[in-house]
């Protein structure tokens, strides 16, 4: 049965500038982060629904022994500014079946302001494997790390 852990991440950033940055994550993210992401590519598509996306962790991913993982796009509305996509290969898979991340750009409070909703949807091949929550922190980080540089960058 599959569970979900998810995370929220209010930034000072407008919805449509980070929807941007997020939707051209493979080539933001290793410059922001490269000591957890040290390449992004797609290795086949364009960045729209069923593309395959090779992402190459850095060396903060070491202790994990988590060196690639292989994700397919499933959604990518930009009407809803959402974006989705499962795990399909990698060591994440010899941990759990399912690995499925959610993110939803919606307005912020504020003017110019944003909400991140993040979720993972996730299903463990066994009881013993515990919740991936340290990737709540990752996906906390890596919104601030990107809010940051947009309002370094604007």
């Amino acid at each position: 049965m599959a569970s979900v852990i998810s995370t929220t991440a209010d930034l000072k950033v407008p919805p449509a500038k980070l929807w941007e940055t997020i939707t051209a994550r493979e080539s933001v993210l290793p410059k922001l982060s490269p000591e957890i992401f040290a390449s992004m590519e797609y290795i086949e598509g364009d960045g729209g629904v069923g593309t395959i996306r090779l992402v190459k962790f850095g060396p903060a991913l070491e202790s994990h022994q988590l060196t690639f993982s292989k994700e397919k796009l499933e959604v990518v509305d930009h009407a809803t500014k959402t974006l989705a996509y499962s795990v399909v290969d990698g060591e994440l898979l010899k941990l759990y079946k399912t690995y499925k991340i959610t993110v939803k750009v919606d307005e912020g409070a504020e003017p110019s302001s944003s909400v991140v909703n993040w979720s993972l949807e996730y299903e463990a091949i066994s009881p013993e494997i515990p919740a991936p929550q340290a990737a709540t922190d990752g996906a906390t980080n890596t919104f601030k790390a990107i809010e940051a540089y947009l309002l370094a960058n604007p």
